[in-house]
């Protein structure tokens, strides 16, 4: 499977940790032309909500909805993941890209990617 790019979304840009992700991203089995950014996460826990972000205010369903997850209130540190996510996504659309893979800082690398093929 040809992938162009991946990027590593990380709360931890210690040099331990960036070596560990580089350790893991090796064990992937990369093509040599797929590049990779480690990007910064947005810490929601600690660091304020930016302008223009705002929580869904129809998140916590209560009743409403048979799934346990849905009816808990949004916690700051989900907000924060869901705009590092965003800002991923933004980066992609900037640079045109096309075959993409986003990951977080504790991706598991079970197999190498070239052992999938491109069907599926």
């Amino acid at each position: 499977m040809r992938i162009d790019k991946i990027y590593v979304i990380a709360l931890d840009h210690s040099e331990q940790s960036i070596d560990n992700i580089i350790q893991r991203m090796n064990a992937l089995g990369l093509d040599s032309r797929c590049g990779y950014e480690i990007m910064y996460a947005h810490d929601g826990e600690n660091e304020p909500i930016p302008e223009g972000y705002e929580p869904y205010e129809g998140w916590g369903l209560g009743d409403k909805t048979w799934n346990d997850w849905w009816k808990q209130p949004l916690t700051r540190g989900e907000l924060g993941c869901a705009i590092s996510h965003r800002a991923v996504w933004q980066r992609i659309i900037e640079e045109k890209e096309e075959r993409v893979l986003v990951l977080e800082e504790d991706f598991k690398a079970i197999r190498p990617i070239s052992s999938i093929s491109e069907d599926n």
